[in-house]
């Protein structure tokens, strides 16, 4: 199991570095939307966010 705790990077851009163990047999990615910040944001004193496009991009381009 992938998982990706983007910050300020998008998770697309994040999981495409992953593509060659993504094509391996038996491996998932999980994405922690708590962990995508805003350029203002700092880890750990706040909770981010993603919208439901960027969770769709991922998604679609797993497929």
């Amino acid at each position: 199991m992938l998982d990706l705790q983007p910050g300020r990077f998008d998770f697309l851009t994040q999981a495409r570095i992953y593509e060659e163990f993504l094509r391996l047999p038996h491996v998932g990615l999980e994405l922690d939307p708590e962990l995508r910040l805003k350029s203002q944001q700092v880890h750990l004193a706040h909770i981010g966010t993603v919208d439901a496009v960027e969770i769709n991009l991922v998604s679609e381009w797993l497929a």
